[in-house]
């Protein structure tokens, strides 16, 4: 849903500037990281620890949108994204180890987190096309993503050991947007892209 401003005494049109906020849920993949994980899950198999799933599951995700008329036809416009995964396992065995008469407890546990850092950002031009009530839009975006990762495996043998791991960087990319906007008679649109 987008909130649309028009200038005082336009009649029933677009405005020159448009807000719009979301929330719902990505999916995202990310394989080398996955592979890591597994291949780290495998290496504890050997002992015996069952460490499940490997892959990222749908997230939630917050955004914003601001486009503002640089004429009737042409827009720029510029989106902002928040999000976080979280991949966490635990798993505990009893293990004897060389010399000791008894089997002691142990317990694994990981947290593999990506995150934003803070959004993910896209700017660019879009060129629209207008029938009565609704407009149609297409625009190329640069696309900004600042990443966060944190990994943490926890070993619990009568005192807990942790190993933390983070990286950080940027990716740069593009994009191409459709969109589709319906003018109501509110100072709102609905809007599709």
């Amino acid at each position: 849903v987008a909130s649309s401003f028009a200038a005082a005494g336009t009649t029933r049109d677009f405005g020159s500037v448009s807000l719009g906020v979301t929330g719902g849920f990505q999916m995202w993949t990310l394989p080398a990281l996955e592979d890591a994980i597994r291949l780290r899950a495998d290496e504890l198999a050997i002992d015996g620890f069952d460490l499940g799933d490997h892959s990222y599951d749908l997230t939630y995700a917050y955004g914003a949108e601001l486009q503002v008329r640089l004429s009737r036809s042409w827009f720029a416009r510029a989106q902002f994204d928040w999000t976080r995964l979280t991949l966490e396992d635990r798993d505990r065995q009893f293990l004897q180890f060389l010399g000791g008469g008894q089997r002691t407890p142990i317990s694994v546990s990981y947290t593999t987190r990506v995150q934003t850092r803070p959004v993910i950002a896209s700017f660019g031009l879009g060129h629209s096309w207008q029938a009565t009530s609704v407009r149609f839009g297409l625009s190329g975006n640069l696309v900004v993503a600042p990443m966060k990762v944190e990994d943490k495996l926890s070993v619990f043998m009568e005192t807990d050991t942790v190993s933390e791991v983070r990286a950080t960087g940027t990716g740069v990319g593009g994009e191409f947007a459709a969109s589709v906007d319906y003018y109501t008679d509110a100072s709102m649109n609905l809007y599709v892209e």
